[in-house]
């Protein structure tokens, strides 16, 4: 019942000062089903400080999309060999996938560590290719 006497503040002074404020990313928080509001700014320099470690992560240099070309012979190779079928082969040869995408996940409990990365693959030319080896 509360929440019907204050919604017309929320909507008249609340939403659109959120709207108009393009520098705030909303999140939710890893446990306790809270959603955040930050600075995108901070979020970005956080984030990147966090992949600038190298004795975490390691920076490629090359172009990894020539191994792309080799999988597609690969899966050629096994569709006429009738080792996967033609709906397999059409699953997992990708033409138009996207890069892996990171983001961090917002860690409200560990003051020390704000985010955890997550590597999102979803999408990615490698994703249904290594589905359907985990499925079967």
């Amino acid at each position: 019942m509360r929440w019907l006497l204050f919604r017309p503040i929320v909507v008249l002074f609340i939403i659109p000062i959120l709207t108009n404020n393009t520098n705030l990313i909303f999140t939710n928080a890893d446990k306790g089903n809270i959603t955040m509001a930050l600075d995108k700014d901070m979020y970005k320099r956080k984030i990147k400080e966090m992949l600038d470690d190298n004795d975490t992560y390691i920076k490629i240099n090359k172009d990894s999309t020539r191994k792309l070309t080799k999988l597609k012979k690969i899966l050629m190779w096994w569709k006429q060999a009738d080792y996967i079928s033609e709906v397999a082969y059409r699953n997992m040869n990708c033409s138009d996938g996207v890069l892996l995408r990171a983001y961090g996940s917002l860690k409200i409990h560990k003051p020390t560590c704000p985010f955890r990365i997550i590597i999102l693959s979803i999408d990615s030319p490698l994703h249904a290719f290594v589905q359907h080896f985990y499925i079967r």
